[in-house]
């Protein structure tokens, strides 16, 4: 008599690895723009003068619109490029950072510490990876000792 182990078992933890490092590899690349806008873009004073509501998955993510004034004293709309579970005040003071030469590109908010948005991308993609690695090793090795076993 052989114990199989459930095959959706598997497939789940195959996708929580695969999920912990696409969350992984997506923190690094917002951590990334991030520094490098803080190094080589512009920053400055904004406010906000509205959200962008977008629904994925029927649930509401809203990135703020922010009012700049370049260097040429033009006033700029700009989205910024990470959404939040609920819009900012409108009307709120905010300070920037973004790439004068694409403005439309990335808008993040500036701030002198690391970025909690990556750092949360990266530590539930760390998550996600051990236990689905951690599932799948467990669940290879079990069937190994069954295998060796004759069962």
């Amino acid at each position: 008599m052989t114990l199989i182990i459930n095959v959706n078992f598997q497939v789940y933890m195959v996708a929580f690895l695969i999920v912990g490092i696409v969350l992984i590899f997506t923190g690094i690349w917002i951590q990334r723009k991030k520094k490098k806008l803080q190094e080589h873009g512009r920053r400055v004073k904004g406010v906000i003068v509205g959200n962008r509501e977008c629904s994925i998955n029927d649930r509401s993510l809203f990135f703020p619109m922010v009012e700049i004034e370049n260097e040429q004293q033009e006033k700029l709309h700009l989205k910024m490029t990470i959404g939040t579970n609920v819009g900012r005040r409108i009307g709120s003071p905010i300070e920037i950072v973004y790439d004068p030469y694409n403005p439309s590109s990335d808008v993040f908010e500036y701030t002198k510490s690391t970025p909690v948005t990556s750092l949360l991308f990266i530590i539930l993609g760390a998550i996600f990876t051990f236990i689905g690695a951690v599932s799948v090793t467990l669940v290879l090795v079990w069937e190994g000792i069954l295998k060796s076993l004759g069962k």
